[in-house]
């Protein structure tokens, strides 16, 4: 994301801007619970039984992206 993102937002300016931050917002929200999601799942992969489940986790992850739809939802009405 160094590598990509920072260079790009450091560059273009008025709508353009507008438009990518608009774009890029919750970037940073998604990768933090993507890495989450990752560390949570790992464990129970390398430790795997019969009876192993992780849909909880995945529980979580949908709450997490219907909270996070209405927020882009809701940012870009205001937009």
């Amino acid at each position: 994301m160094q590598n990509y993102l920072d260079p790009m937002m450091k560059r273009p300016e008025g709508e353009q801007m507008k438009q990518l931050k608009a774009m890029y917002s919750d970037i940073q929200v998604i990768k933090g619970y993507n890495t989450k999601l990752f560390r949570d799942l790992e464990p129970r992969i390398l430790e795997w039984t019969p009876r192993q489940s992780f849909g909880d986790i995945f529980l979580q992850v949908v709450k997490f992206s219907l909270s996070l739809s209405l927020s882009l939802s809701l940012s870009l009405s205001l937009s």
